[in-house]
């Protein structure tokens, strides 16, 4: 401990003859300019825009060209400061004129990055200047810089907020266009004020969106539904889904939302685009196809790899066998039809403990198990099948399917077909425990007569059901 004592001043004393190094190599403009770079910096940790403009306004005074990062900072306090600060838009457009003055001509060909417009954005859209923020918008656009999110969503919310439905939904359409994803945030502000409006077709329209992308809306989204499906003539309740997805409201069994099928066909195409990367490999795809076509479908596949290597970190532990036996007989005791997809290497004589051969041999004579060859990952193999079999086919495997390889194809789709299919297991006393998707969609759900919206980390939902029901 002493030793690290003493180290941390020499280590500091380095560092500052370093910086004063660096100090005494700078022109006299350089130094000045890294003064006012440290005083804006203070600014952004205490959050005090209007002393970041005031020291901006020295800079501005002096003639100085500062460097983008100074006037980032400026502008992104004056964008993050609470609406009774009294920072106007002058202010913060004069910090973007002066900025794009002096920049340009030093050859920066954009100047004014995303956190810039995205903070005038947000400070106009605070103050009721839409005029001023779309021009934000359309500066932005014309300059082909890549927005974000919330460079759109504060002007989409002062349009809802004042019930101007009809541009808060073309700045919605702008969002997508840029290939963006709105949050609940927003489309909350949208079925807000399509209710306050009393348009019924927008606010089914939004809604019909909102349900396949948000599944567990937050419960102060429930206000907005609660109040607009009263007012509609529903009757809105809350209550329970028992495990077999009865409701305890309206007695209606919600149902298991599966991908549609050209969700389902694109990721299996994402899937293929990484696997066939040469001809060889292209061939034993087709060939695995095939053979699924030939010997399937089936109820559940194993990701025998992960099974096979679960809880074995102890002395004399390895691949075990014997535990993706268990859990293949665990399931066919249950009538299910079992794949067990194996990595051929895995198959060996020489990995193989004798004992076993005749176990792998009986997988492979009965049909059960496919063995993808050298060079393939039999991730993307059981992955694939499970995909394409559809319907309640189900994956045992604890793999979350994070790793770097899924995050190729990782998106929404593939999150909701997780939910729906993977099933994950445990060992008690030596017996597996399976943990498997519910038997319907914890998911926003509209039935003939009905509409279900759950919470996260509840188990409530709100029900709105018309009186016949």
């Amino acid at each position: 401990m002493a030793e690290s004592t003493e180290k941390r001043p020499r280590e500091e004393s380095k560092m500052a003859k370093q910086a004063a190094k660096r100090m005494r190599r700078m022109s006299p403009h350089e130094v000045e300019l890294m003064g006012y770079r440290k005083r804006i910096e203070a600014c952004m940790q205490s959050g005090d825009a209007k002393e970041a403009l005031a020291v901006f306004r020295e800079l501005q005074e002096k003639g100085l060209s500062g460097q983008a990062y100074i006037y980032q900072m400026v502008l992104n306090l004056c964008g993050q400061a609470p609406a009774d600060s009294g920072i106007s838009l002058e202010d913060a457009f004069g910090v973007l004129e002066y900025m794009k003055k002096t920049l340009v001509p030093n050859g920066k060909k954009h100047p004014v990055d995303e956190t810039c417009y995205s903070a005038l954005a947000r400070l106009c859209a605070q103050q009721h200047a839409t005029d001023r923020a779309e021009g934000v918008l359309a500066e932005l656009e014309e300059a082909q810089v890549l927005p974000k999110l919330r460079t759109f969503s504060p002007l989409l919310i002062e349009y809802a907020a004042s019930d101007r439905l009809a541009d808060a939904w073309r700045i919605y359409e702008k969002i997508v266009s840029h290939g963006l994803e709105a949050t609940e945030t927003e489309y909350a502000a949208l079925l807000h004020a399509a209710a306050r409006v009393k348009d019924a077709d927008m606010v089914y329209k939004i809604l019909d969106i909102f349900m396949d992308v948000i599944l567990e809306p937050q419960e102060s989204t429930w206000e907005v539904l609660r109040e607009w499906f009263t007012s509609d003539g529903w009757t809105v309740e809350t209550g329970t889904v028992d495990e077999s997805g009865v409701c305890s409201v309206t007695g209606s069994t919600l149902e298991s939302v599966e991908l549609s099928e050209a969700k389902q066909a694109a990721l299996m195409t994402k899937v293929e685009g990484l696997v066939c990367t040469s001809d060889e490999r292209t061939e034993q795809w087709a060939a695995f196809k095939e053979w699924l076509d030939t010997n399937g479908p089936f109820d559940v596949i194993l990701d025998a790899a992960n099974i096979g290597y679960f809880s074995q970190n102890y002395e004399g532990g390895g691949f075990s066998y014997r535990q993706i036996q268990r859990v293949l007989s665990a399931y066919q005791a249950r009538g299910k039809k079992v794949l067990i997809v194996l990595h051929k290497r895995r198959t060996s004589d020489r990995q193989v403990p004798e004992d076993l051969r005749p176990l792998v041999q009986a997988w492979r004579d009965d049909g059960v198990m496919y063995n993808c060859l050298p060079g393939n990952n039999d991730d993307w193999y059981w992955l694939y099948a499970a995909v394409k079999l559809g319907g309640r086919t189900l994956v045992v495997s604890n793999d979350e399917m994070r790793d770097h390889h899924f995050q190729m194809i990782h998106n929404v789709d593939f999150h909701r077909w997780k939910e729906r299919h993977l099933v994950h297991y445990d060992k008690d006393a030596g017996r597996f425990i399976f943990d498997e998707p519910r038997v319907y969609s914890k998911r926003s759900q509209h039935l003939a007569k009905s509409w279900h919206f759950p919470t996260p980390d509840k188990e409530t939902w709100l029900v709105a059901h018309s009186k016949a029901e």
